[in-house]
């Protein structure tokens, strides 16, 4: 009975391979029926914007789905692979055998039923070895023939022909989009509207005080008749100035604006236009040092740069300013010099001047740079020689005593003769 006991081998292996077989076709199958019945899901989810209850069936249909073609496919070939579960018979295997090889016919499953027969005497023992002796050569397990899944190859590449096609598109958006909203099934999802609101200005950020152009345009298959603009409160149409594009126009803006837009039902994102601080004199003081020539005391002038001051008079300018962080004394043909900060918001700087002088100053901050610029002059005036202005009675014939009579004179007075 060695031999037969060797074609009983040589069934189970048939088997064995019967399984692996069925397994590798499980896989297509399910790839196949698996991801069309998920693109199936993405797909009404896209198209429909499904509220969470019917979502939440698609959700958990498409749950059972997958499991039942999961199990189906590839748990159960896989537990008979392992032997958890009874497979097919020997029976059954060699009318499969017997189906693919001609030469083994019935001859197999005789074998079989002999073996099974209650039966028992030295002819039949005889007559199953010569059978198996018979069978020993043919291979059962090429009755298995792997390259017959082709067929279902085919079906396993059509989901990925349509994700790739989508792909190439540009709409792979459909997948992630769709996907995430079926599976945060219990979350609200709003479909997306007809037109979106477009920001046509560069910037939404204006110099503080200065007027502001908000240019609007609308992007979808409708186009609103008209849009609304709502901040501070209170909502103002906005001027149509061409098919889709709309203008609002703010006068000053003294701080930052926060504002949405409206149309047909459809609000915008919350948008903010940012109000630049602008560096700005606040006070201008001049403190003038005479020289000691003059015998002049000091002298403080206010809100002027300007000034009339004798040769070698020396300025302190003390400047208090708002939103300012630096300031600078610009004098035509020389290197520009910044004031000291002598406290948050105040300024001063010093200079001697023996010329008449134009100059400017500017005010500067993180954002604008020279925003203020005020110009001015210092008017020098020379410092004067004394002048002596003399008569005399003196003249050539007559000798006796003489007298003289003069002036002296100086633009800031004479200490001494």
């Amino acid at each position: 009975m060695s031999n037969f006991k060797h074609i009983q081998t040589k069934l189970q292996q048939f088997i064995k391979k019967y399984y692996f077989n069925e397994l590798i076709k499980g896989l297509l199958l399910f790839s196949a029926i698996g991801l069309l019945y998920l693109l199936f899901t993405i797909f009404v989810e896209y198209f429909l914007w499904l509220k969470p209850i019917a979502r939440s069936v698609l959700f958990w249909l498409f749950v059972l789905a997958e499991m039942v073609l999961f199990v189906g496919f590839i748990v159960f070939p896989l537990i008979k692979i392992f032997g958890l579960k009874k497979g097919i018979t020997e029976v059954e295997a060699s009318k499969i055998i017997g189906n693919h090889f001609p030469e083994v016919k019935d001859k197999l499953l005789n074998m079989l039923q002999l073996n099974y027969s209650p039966q028992n005497s030295e002819l039949i023992e005889a007559s199953i070895e010569q059978k198996s002796k018979e069978l020993q050569p043919i291979p059962f397990k090429r009755a298995v023939d792997f390259s017959k899944n082709k067929k279902y190859l085919k079906y396993a590449i059509i989901p990925f022909l349509i994700w790739l096609f989508i792909f190439i598109t540009g709409n792979s958006s459909i997948f992630s989009e769709s996907f995430s909203r079926v599976v945060h099934y219990n979350k609200v999802y709003l479909p997306p509207a007809p037109f979106s609101f477009s920001i046509l200005n560069k910037s939404l950020s204006v110099v503080e005080g200065e007027p502001f152009m908000l240019q609007v345009e609308t992007v979808g298959n409708t186009i609103p008749q008209n849009v609304k603009i709502n901040f501070l409160n209170e909502s103002y149409y906005l001027e149509n100035y061409n098919l889709g594009k709309f203008q609002y126009s703010f006068s000053r803006i003294q701080k930052p604006i926060q504002f949405y837009l409206e149309a047909n039902g459809v609000e915008s994102e919350i948008f903010e236009i940012n109000a630049v601080p602008t560096p700005v004199i606040n006070n201008l003081e001049m403190v003038l040092n005479y020289p000691v020539y003059t015998g002049k005391h000091h002298e403080i002038v206010q809100n002027t740069g300007n000034a009339n001051v004798p040769e070698g008079t020396k300025i302190t300018w003390q400047i208090e300013t708002q939103k300012t962080d630096a300031v600078a004394f610009i004098e035509n043909l020389q290197p520009v010099v910044h004031f000291s900060k002598s406290a948050k918001e105040y300024f001063s700087f010093s200079k001697q001047f023996m010329s008449t002088v134009n100059y400017k100053i500017t005010t500067s901050n993180r954002e604008l740079s020279d925003y203020e610029s005020l110009n001015f002059t210092i008017q020098v005036i020379p410092d004067e020689h004394p002048q002596i202005s003399l008569k005399t009675d003196i003249d050539s014939v007559s000798v006796g005593p003489a007298q003289f009579i003069g002036q002296v004179s100086d633009d800031y007075g004479v200490n001494k003769l």
